[in-house]
């Protein structure tokens, strides 16, 4: 009794590969690409070589080669049923076009796009990604129209069609973004994966995006409101809080958060997968570390770190995922209960877009400048890479810097619900955590504390150059009547919340102390080294 063929089977450095007998002596070795298991490759190795055999005594050897690559690359379903049928269509004497048989949906293809299938057998070509958006809308606008077609049967009046099909009320950059899940899947079936020879879709088929609305951002004022606003619910103020403080690329960034990217002992936050693959770490402001430090209380309770290392830090009540579709109307509705009524936020039309949660970037951004923060500064924290890109918020900054709008309030002090006491657990100090980048309140305390110990003769009369000891200006008592003043006028804005002013008067004071540390006395100085000579 003949054996079964089984073909061999070999091990490869990523992967397998069956070597199968063609006809003679003539065996040629196919990589098994969608196989992930040895028990996977062991039974396609041996599907194939069976498949082979049949071929040889129903005369087709000449198709052989071309079945078993398909063999090899089918995955299991459909594309593995469409290879036995033209293998059993050509021993039943059928003339089936055995290349069609073997191209998969627009569907099945694209969920080997999304679901890393297709990046794991091609690394250099297909760059892995975050696809939750990207299937989202291939379920919405682009499966009824496209799904269950084969790639080689899809044409540009298929494209047009779920084009013409995409609601009118959903933004430009949002049916631009449909129309390149389409064009993106269609170059991949052309290479590398090679199921077509060149995509329906031609070159600018793109929808053009325009001339941009105009957009708004939140002023200091209207995010204390906000903050404030007990009855909207904690996990959304702190997620709002967070986005106009941080300033990541929308909502969808900061969604993707896990506990295990923040490090809130030192205040730092990494982020390693985002839209562009630029993987960014930054130092946190201190008022939104303490406010994650309550809020990671408040959701986990004394949770260790081990425990919820892979949990989402923004969620809702039930710690579930927020709908980042309905994030937008949600914001609105939340300015809205917090009192925040200003017309423009509001306002859509075709020359203004409403605000979103997306335009917290925007209110960072502005604030940031108007505040004097570097563009680097900025762009460790937004993913922005030209000065370019960063353009749109110069005037709006000038206007607030000149209206002196100020700045936003810490987070954990705008939040009047945090809890202390779970801050100073998690910290050890119910102060900030890395509290070196608190270089006015240092001056300040600094000042008060020189001015508490010195005698009011040398408060009021400063030491003349010639009388001053031989120590560095920096290290003498402070005796200056003006900073002292700035200082209490300093305290009395941090105590009555006013950001604007606690902003200008601690430039000014620091400007003075720096001033003051580095004058040198020209005069004096060339007496004592004439005198000394």
């Amino acid at each position: 009794m003949p054996r079964e063929a089984t073909g061999e089977l070999r091990p490869l450095k990523s992967g397998f590969e069956a070597i199968v007998r063609i006809e003679g002596k003539v065996r040629r070795a196919y990589v098994l690409a969608t196989c992930t298991t040895r028990m996977e490759a062991r039974e396609r190795c041996t599907a194939m070589a069976q498949l082979a055999v049949r071929l040889r005594r129903a005369g087709h050897a000449e198709h052989t080669p071309k079945l078993l690559e398909m063999a090899a690359r089918a995955r299991p379903g459909r594309p593995w049923d469409a290879v036995l049928a033209a293998v059993d269509a050509l021993c039943a004497g059928g003339t089936e076009d055995i290349r069609a048989s073997s191209v998969p949906t627009f569907r099945e293809f694209a969920a080997e796009w999304t679901s890393g299938r297709l990046h794991a057998r091609h690394r250099d070509h297909v760059p892995s990604k975050d696809s939750e958006r990207d299937e989202e809308l291939l379920r919405k606008y682009v499966d009824a129209f496209l799904g269950d077609k084969r790639l080689d049967e899809i044409t540009l009046d298929d494209a047009e069609e779920v084009m013409a099909n995409v609601p009118d009320e959903l933004a430009t950059g949002t049916r631009r973004h449909i129309a390149q899940v389409v064009r993106r899947t269609l170059a991949l079936a052309v290479y590398p994966a090679r199921h077509i020879a060149a995509s329906p879709v031609p070159r600018g088929w793109l929808p053009k995006l325009g001339k941009p609305r105009a957009r708004s951002f939140l002023y200091p004022d209207e995010d204390a409101k906000l903050m404030a606003c007990a009855e909207i619910p904690i996990h959304r103020r702190v997620l709002w809080g967070f986005l106009a403080r941080e300033g990541t690329r929308g909502p969808s960034e900061a969604l993707a958060f896990r506990w295990r990217h923040f490090d809130l002992v030192r205040g730092v936050v990494r982020l390693d997968e985002n839209k562009t693959d630029d993987r960014r770490p930054w130092a946190l402001d201190p008022g939104v570390v303490r406010a994650l430090v309550a809020w990671r209380a408040l959701s986990h309770g004394d949770a260790t770190d081990e425990a919820i290392a892979d949990e989402r830090v923004f969620v809702n009540a039930d710690g579930l995922l927020l709908n980042e579709d309905r994030l937008a109307e949600i914001f609105r509705a939340d300015l809205r209960k917090a009192g925040v009524t200003r017309a423009e936020l509001f306002e859509d039309s075709e020359v203004r877009q409403q605000i979103r949660a997306h335009d917290l970037r925007a209110t960072f951004v502005t604030l940031s400048f108007a505040a004097g923060r570097s563009e680097t500064w900025v762009m460790d924290r937004t993913g922005h890479t030209t000065s370019a890109q960063l353009m749109n918020y110069r005037r709006a900054a000038r206007m607030v810097a000149e209206l002196e709008l100020g700045v936003l309030a810490p987070l954990d002090e705008a939040l009047p619900d945090v809890d202390r006491q779970s801050i100073a657990k998690c910290t050890g100090r119910d102060s900030n955590p890395h509290a070196l980048r608190r270089r006015n309140l240092k001056t300040l305390h600094s000042i008060e504390e020189n001015a508490a110990s010195s005698d009011s003769a040398e408060m009021s009369v400063p030491r003349s150059p010639e009388t001053a000891p031989d120590e560095p200006p920096s290290r003498q008592t402070i005796g200056d009547p003006v900073e002292l003043a700035l200082a209490r006028a300093l305290e009395g804005a941090t105590a009555a919340r006013e950001w604007s002013t606690v902003a200008q008067l601690a430039r000014e004071l620091e400007a003075r102390r720096l001033a003051r540390a580095e004058i040198v006395d020209l005069g004096a100085a060339r007496r004592r080294r004439e005198g000394g000579s």
